[in-house]
């Protein structure tokens, strides 16, 4: 990463607003347009996602925050270590969704999806047929997001958010 690059330390949120904030933080600290937005891209890449079994992260996520949550669509790549049957996540769907929310993941052909009440816990256990040694992304989608700062007095986070990614384990 560029000295410039790493100058400026920009958290990604929504895509509209990454690129809109990134130029305007970029001319703000002399950085051109490119440096920001690929400094953006490569954090964004680069967010982890606590894992566990015979699979490992690969660098190629997206839509997910550093802090566990996920944006109404997101993804991750990652390698498989021996041949898998089953990807299981579970997540979480913070109180401040109000209601109900539809979640679905899908990895290499396969999906499932699940209705989750605000506050609780939900787990998918999606079959998969994947090969040793090959790659995939695994797929998040919510049916809607929430702002804190929306729901939650005094909260100045004016992310759209979707849930939070306990663990995804691979077998």
């Amino acid at each position: 990463m560029s000295d410039s690059a790493r100058a400026f330390d920009f958290i990604v949120t929504q895509d509209v607003q990454q690129l809109a904030a990134a130029t305007a933080g970029a001319a703000s600290q002399g950085l051109s347009r490119t440096d920001a937005r690929t400094n953006a891209e490569e954090y964004e890449r680069a967010v982890l996602v606590p894992m566990s079994g015979e699979a490992f992260q690969k660098f190629g996520s997206r839509g997910l925050e550093p802090d566990g949550f996920t944006r109404q669509r997101a993804a991750f790549r990652f390698g498989a270590r021996q041949d898998l049957r089953v990807a299981t996540m579970v997540g979480f769907i913070p109180e401040g969704f109000g209601g109900a929310v539809d979640v679905r993941v899908a990895c290499n052909a396969s999906s499932i999806s699940t209705t989750c009440e605000a506050g609780a816990i939900f787990t998918c256990a999606l079959p998969v047929a994947i090969e040793r040694g090959s790659e995939h992304d695994f797929e998040i989608e919510l049916s809607r997001t929430y702002r804190p700062s929306a729901v939650i007095e005094g909260n100045r986070d004016g992310r759209d958010l979707g849930c939070v990614i306990v663990s995804v384990d691979f077998r």
